[in-house]
């Protein structure tokens, strides 16, 4: 593989950004995946053991071999897999319940996230917080909150409270697993260079999750439960998911081949947000953001790319890396 260059190219923006759009599309699947019968399990069983396939035929085609399959740190990978898994979760059960273009804001809050996670020493970690790393938590924290609060009128009703309760929930659990994936993949790549590596594992062990969850929910042989009918839609739409899912993380590995992760991040910002809001509004006619939402999705930003502006005198402490 080779080396990075030290800045941005055209090449890595756009396989970053177009990276970021499938991935928004494989949400944009799941939340139609609903609309015909799919639950979140489905859609994810779908994402993991589809995607789990075509990663290792993207491995192939691309290495010529499977051995990028074996992982020097088999623990750590299967921990970021798992977090991934529950950022999956996530991301799918709050582009459901509150809008894709919502839950897309919501969702960057990931870096302050990473932070918080960073100031764990009980986690193994020993990040610092400074004045920036502060402020940046501050500002997404209230950004948070006003964004939830703006969203729900005056009149909105205790079934409303209660769906933007748990849609927000969702994404901001998936943003701490998020933060800790990030905390955790300098040392995963300090031992696997391969990027095939993870990408291969994160669908073999979230293809186990789904396994696990699902265990308990097939009939037993015997039973009078009946298959259920599924059409040719819905299949479509499933298998969207898997594509979608995995050739987003392929572009994604293929631009951080290209250049730093810490230059390509904020990228996601720029270009994934108005996009998803506009699938939101033409897909699903959610409704445009108001001023007032636009205004807390800025705050939102803003305080994540204040932790990729260039530091003047760069401390030993690490900046959040990745992307969800």
């Amino acid at each position: 593989m080779k080396d990075k260059k030290s800045g941005l190219t055209i090449k890595a923006i756009a396989y970053w950004v177009f990276g970021a759009y499938l991935v928004t599309g494989m949400q944009a699947a799941a939340k139609l995946a609903a609309h015909y019968g799919l639950s979140i399990r489905e859609s994810m069983s779908a994402r993991y053991v589809g995607g789990l396939l075509l990663a290792l035929a993207i491995m192939w085609v691309v290495r010529r071999s499977l051995r990028s399959v074996r992982s020097a740190n088999w623990r750590l990978q299967t921990q970021r897999s798992v977090a991934v898994a529950v950022i999956t979760f996530g991301v799918f059960t709050s582009a459901k319940l509150i809008g894709l273009g919502l839950s897309t804001a919501f969702g960057y809050s990931w870096p302050a996230f990473s932070q918080v996670v960073g100031w764990q020493r009980w986690l193994g970690f020993n990040e610092k917080p400074d004045f920036r790393s502060a402020l940046s938590v501050l500002l997404t924290f209230i950004g948070v909150g006003m964004l939830a609060r703006a969203r729900l009128h005056p009149a909105a009703s205790s079934s409303d409270f209660t769906v933007m309760v748990i849609g927000t929930g969702a994404v901001l659990l998936a943003s701490v697993c998020s933060g800790y994936q990030a905390n955790i993949a300098p040392k995963i790549k300090a031992v696997d260079q391969d990027p095939f590596t993870g990408l291969v594992w994160l669908m073999f062990i979230g293809a186990l999750v789904m396994m696990v969850w699902s265990a308990g929910s097939w009939a037993l042989p015997g039973s009078s439960t009946t298959l259920p009918v599924i059409s040719i839609t819905s299949v479509i739409v499933a298998l969207a998911i898997p594509v979608c899912g995995t050739m987003g993380q392929f572009f994604y590995i293929q631009a951080q081949v290209e250049a730093p992760t810490r230059l390509l991040t904020p990228l996601t910002s720029i270009f994934q947000l108005p996009f998803a809001l506009a699938m939101g509004h033409f897909a699903f006619g959610e409704a445009w953001p108001s001023f007032e939402e636009g205004l807390w999705m800025a705050v939102i930003i803003g305080g994540s790319l204040l932790n990729y502006l260039p530091m003047p005198n760069p401390g030993p402490s690490a900046k959040p890396q990745g992307s969800p």
